[in-house]
């Protein structure tokens, strides 16, 4: 368990060495309270400075970026409550509100309206997103006065996403954010030439991408494991092979305009400038052949419109920007990352508190591929883990999170709501690359069905906004991204938080063991369902409960395998309910019985089977079938089948499988199949 959380007086330093051109990330395991202690470290901080709230305007304003500032349960929502409940602790005013986006106003006068500071105001929470539009981009007068009052930035959890200029089709995004700006298409550009604008670079991507359309160009195909889309990308040396030959000496300026025409508002048309100037030091530069940053992209299906110009470039915060804090559980400074975001400023990365390793189950049996969810040969499967998540929402009063991707969870609720499935109240669901920082699953098990893959492009492509140049670099981003969501979002049951019997479960369905110490102790769970079966849960079930009726009897009847609903019925065989109730009692007759047949001992519930998870019954109820499905297993390599003579049977003999004639005859036998 964590043995103590941050305090104020913990970050405080971070605020008051604060300069500018300094970014200071704070690094600490999610749960240990940086947030909470960054809120009040601040009020304390405001307070000290402002004196007399409401005497005075206040000198010191802050800016605080979430990932999300959009609708009442977004991040940026939850922390203006909790920023105004540290305001008011300290005496402060509770004037802590959001700066919504262009697109979440109603006009550009109401989004204008808000850069403007009231006389009691010391803090405003803004999305990551305008982090950019605030500090490198803009030329409004209006936001330049607003951003001249700030004194400090924080920003909760790496703003990466939102630093990063995408122009394209697809770019390997999680998600569609303000940064991704549509694609310059061949329509386009053939409109824009026919119209006497343009010049020879124009010209030379337009006839690459009507050669990229006509396959005349080998580029890299690359999946989107998100949106199951494929595409082309045609980069790296060969695009800037070919560029070079159509186009010697571009006319940088013309192309500025170019972009700012067909891609760019006139409120973004700044981000044309930096998109061409990174675009010509890739051009220029000897060693640029492997840049990633820029280059053509042809989706699988659909004609000239799915071939198009595609670019990631990083937005360069500026050194005279107020000095910035990032809160970040996972930052490292030996990956580089925050010193390629920020290569105006002095970065600096401390870790406070210490590391407690998250206790990872792996449970393969629960995973699935995600484009066989729905198939019939996947059924077995899907009802196994629907019935290990009732299983643990049941066992579990807080309840389970269950984590996937988005386009998954949505499938699944529409298709469960259809087959009429009762979803425990206490389940709940998140998708990858969302909802870090929140609490809403504290005490959870954590049960993720899929590992939070990204597509090759986001590497080879987005990451290349970071380093252009150097494809090793990008890769270790890529897998440090990768491990970090992955940590994120299993701490969102806050299990190092709790001890003995309240401590939540990690659980994932695939291998994920490259989470090393310190981050997470990891044990791989055997695997019981049998691999391609339409009925995974049967040999599983067979082989354990025919363990326990050993145990208890010292044979195996087939009668109560029948009665069990593990082979088929038939006239010969029918199913016999009293036994059932024998084999209850005599599981929970003493300790020992139980301890010998547990899941019959606690098998409550008669009408359904003692394992507690759904199987078919085996169409093929001869002898040697069922040694065959048992004796594989070294429990069962000695047994053999023998009729025994059970009196008052109408038809004499019946199949019990044991180790000798003697066991399949013993009275403890005889007096479970015997006719009351």
């Amino acid at each position: 368990m964590v043995s103590a959380h941050l305090k104020a007086n913990d970050v405080a330093p971070f605020i008051e060495s604060a300069s500018p051109g300094s970014v200071q990330v704070v690094a600490a395991m999610p749960g240990m309270g940086k947030t909470t202690a960054m809120y009040a470290a601040l009020a304390e901080h405001v307070a000290a400075i402002w004196g007399s709230p409401g005497t005075l305007s206040c000198p010191y304003r802050i800016l605080w970026a979430t990932q999300s500032t959009i609708g009442e349960a977004s991040l940026g929502e939850g922390a203006c409550k909790d920023i105004n409940e540290a305001w008011k602790a300290h005496g402060l005013p509770t004037t802590c509100r959001v700066l919504k986006g262009r697109d979440h106003c109603s006009s550009k006068a109401k989004y204008d309206h808000q850069f403007s500071w009231e006389p009691d105001e010391s803090i405003r929470v803004i999305s990551h997103a305008h982090l950019p539009v605030l500090l490198a981009d803009s030329r409004s007068k209006l936001k330049s006065d607003f951003m001249a009052e700030v004194k400090l930035i924080v920003v909760d959890e790496d703003p990466l996403n939102s630093l990063v200029t995408t122009i394209g089709l697809d770019s390997g995004r999680t998600s569609t954010t303000d940064e991704t700006i549509p694609s310059l298409t061949p329509a386009e550009l053939q409109w824009h030439l026919s119209s006497g604008k343009g010049g020879a670079l124009e010209k030379a991507l337009f006839e690459l991408m009507e050669e990229l359309c006509a396959g005349e160009h080998e580029g890299i195909t690359v999946e989107n494991p998100i949106s199951g889309a494929e595409q082309i990308s045609f980069s790296g040396a060969k695009f800037w092979e070919a560029l070079r030959k159509k186009c010697s000496a571009p006319d940088w300026k013309g192309f500025e305009e170019t972009l700012t025409e067909l891609c760019f508002t006139d409120e973004r048309s700044v981000l044309a400038g930096q998109v061409v100037q990174a675009f010509k030091e890739d051009f220029s530069a000897s060693g640029c052949q492997q840049s990633g940053r820029f280059g053509l992209q042809r989706l699988q299906q659909g004609g000239r419109d799915s071939v198009g110009f595609r670019a990631d470039v990083l937005r360069v915060l500026p050194k005279s920007a107020p000095p910035i804090i990032v809160l970040d559980a996972y930052a490292e400074e030996d990956n580089r990352q925050y010193k390629l975001m920020f290569p105006e400023h002095d970065v600096k990365i401390k870790r406070l508190g210490e590391i407690i390793p998250l206790d990872i189950e792996i449970e393969k049996d629960l995973y699935i591929e995600r484009n066989n969810l729905n198939q019939a040969r996947s059924w077995g499967r899907r009802r196994y883990a629907l019935e290990y998540i009732e299983k643990l929402c049941a066992a579990h009063l807080p309840g389970v999170l269950v984590l996937s991707f988005k386009n998954v969870l949505d499938t699944q609720d529409s298709k469960l709501r259809e087959d009429g499935w009762a979803c425990p109240k206490n389940l709940l669901t998140q998708h990858w690359f969302a909802g870090r920082g929140s609490n809403r699953a504290k005490g959870c098990h954590v049960l993720a069905l899929h590992p939070p893959e990204r597509p090759t492009l986001f590497a080879n492509h987005f990451l290349a906004a970071l380093s252009p140049n150097n494809a090793t670099l990008r890769e270790q981003l890529a897998r440090h991204l990768r491990d970090t969501e992955l940590l994120q979002m299993f701490h969102r049951g806050r299990q190092p938080l709790y001890g003995g019997t309240d401590k939540p479960r990690v659980i994932a369905a695939f291998d994920c063991s490259y989470l090393a110490k310190p981050w997470a102790n990891v044990t791989v769970l055997p695997e019981i369902l049998t691999p391609k079966s339409k009925n995974p849960v049967h040999r599983y079930a067979l082989r354990t409960l025919a363990e326990e009726i050993a145990n208890l009897y010292g044979a195996i009847p087939h009668d109560l395998l029948v009665t069990l609903g593990l082979f088929s019925k038939s006239k010969a065989t029918p199913v016999r309910n009293e036994l059932k109730e024998k084999v209850y009692e005599q599981a929970g007759k003493n300790k020992s019985n139980r301890a010998k047949a547990p899941h019959f001992a606690n098998w409550t519930d008669l009408d359904s089977n003692p394992i507690g998870y759904t199987y078919e019954p085996a169409a093929n109820t001869n002898p040697q079938a069922v040694l065959r499905l048992l004796t594989p297993d070294a429990r069962f390599a000695e047994l053999q089948s023998f009729k025994v003579e059970v009196p008052g049977y109408p038809t004499k003999t019946r199949v019990v499988y044991a180790t000798s004639k003697d066991k399949a005859q013993s009275p403890a036998v005889l007096n479970l199949l015997k006719v009351e």
